[in-house]
């Protein structure tokens, strides 16, 4: 019956609703981490490829290199062929320069991959997390579904009012898990984003620290700035990759953010910076590094501008989804009370219809009033022991059986 399904479930209603009300989120969430881990499992894939095929290319360019170097044999068909002995030395550096590129190349492919393989595995401990909680809240929606189809199975054409706040709630149902939706996604990014400025400021120290070591070697040609040099360098690429690679993430969650800035960090040659140093190229490589510093800066400072406005954006989803919330909980509410007062009404039709008392000598009759009335509703329960406690205390009254007196005799009287 309404009023029993009511009373006895009224405080598990209220849980449910206060459960599945703080995990409305996960299910969009989810479906963001989901996207990103397929687009970083393409993204990897496609990297090991690309390492693949840079391993090879750094192999058979050490081949290359290592006969010229030391196959004599190599040399002199080198000699023959070139008819100049200044060919195999030409030979020699064209190989290693070769060689030292493709190890380079080799190495920002494996350094890509390692971040590559760190936001997959992050991605997928997020997903086990989301999944356990969709999992939840798919519980909670059942047992709340099972609730209300004990009472309201289909359309109810009784209480047509009850349709109409139906439909309104999955109105409001649907406005908030679009905004809910947009939420995430504008909050992924600006996660993102933050990544991305974070990088870019490590991009920028070290570049600092690169200007710092090739000032150095600019008057005192050593060895150890050079290698101090080299080494910030590298640190300062690999920064501005992890920046590019945040960032795009970050534009494909929300493609209003802007394009990465052009940025290209300056890198230094192993002939030119080892074997022929001098001066006037480490004067040259220093202006390099300073033009790069220029390009890291104004891309830090694009992307604290995209920052910003990712942060406007942010604000005016958060308010329309605080709008949309009350407007979906206001429905929520309206309905559950809505149902609760049919559940009411229900209850007060059931004992406005029952028998009424029979006096067969006593106040009420304990077996129709055990039959009629349900042991489940409390008005019933606390009349049905006022009947036993009567039943059991007051005995039945005697009624004379002798006739009635006659008209005759009470005009006499």
């Amino acid at each position: 019956m309404a009023d029993s399904v009511v009373a006895d479930n009224a405080a598990l209603h209220l849980e449910l609703l206060a459960e599945l009300q703080s995990l409305d989120w996960v299910a969009s969430a989810l479906e963001s981490c989901e996207e990103a881990q397929t687009q970083l499992s393409a993204q990897r894939k496609q990297a090991e490829a690309a390492l693949t095929a840079l391993e090879l290319k750094t192999k058979k360019d050490f081949e290359s290199w290592h006969n010229i170097e030391n196959s004599k044999r190599t040399q002199f068909f080198e000699r023959v062929r070139n008819r100049s002995a200044q060919a195999v030395d030409d030979r020699k550096a064209r190989d290693e320069r070769l060689y030292l590129e493709a190890v380079e190349r080799e190495m920002d492919k494996k350094r890509e991959l390692g971040l590559l393989v760190s936001e997959l595995e992050a991605v997928t401990s997020n997903i086990a997390d989301l999944r356990s909680k969709v999992a939840r809240h798919g519980q909670l929606k059942q047992q709340l579904d099972q609730l209300y189809h004990r009472a309201f199975d289909g359309q109810t054409p009784d209480f047509p009012q009850e349709d109409e706040a139906e439909d309104h709630l999955r109105s409001t149902k649907r406005d908030f898990e679009a905004l809910q939706a947009e939420l995430n996604r504008e909050s992924g990014a600006q996660a993102l984003l933050m990544r991305s400025q974070q990088a870019l400021r490590v991009c920028v120290k070290s570049v600092s620290e690169a200007l710092q070591a090739s000032q150095i070697d600019i008057f005192s040609r050593s060895s150890f700035a050079d290698m101090m040099e080299r080494s910030a360098l590298a640190d300062a690429k690999q920064a501005a990759m992890h920046a590019a690679m945040l960032h795009q993430q970050a534009r494909r969650a929300q493609p209003l953010i802007g394009p990465f800035p052009p940025l290209q960090v300056a890198q230094g040659n192993m002939m030119s910076d080892v074997f022929f140093d001098n001066p006037w190229s480490d004067m040259q490589f220093h202006r390099k590094i300073e033009a790069s510093m220029n390009q890291v800066v104004q891309a830090f400072n694009a992307e604290t501008a995209m920052m910003k406005e990712s942060d406007t954006r942010l604000r005016e989803v958060k308010a329309r989804l605080q709008r949309a919330t009350r407007n979906h909980r206001k429905a929520q509410a309206d309905l559950n009370s809505l149902r609760r007062s049919i559940f009411i009404d229900a209850a007060t039709l059931q004992s406005a219809m029952a028998p009424p008392p029979v006096a067969d000598g006593s106040l009420f009759a304990p077996s129709l009033h055990r039959r009629a009335i349900s042991s489940s509703n409390p008005w019933a329960d606390a009349m049905l022991e006022a009947a036993r406690q009567q039943e059991s205390s007051e005995p039945l009254p005697e009624y004379s059986t002798a006739p009635p007196p006659s008209f005759d005799s009470i005009t006499r009287a």
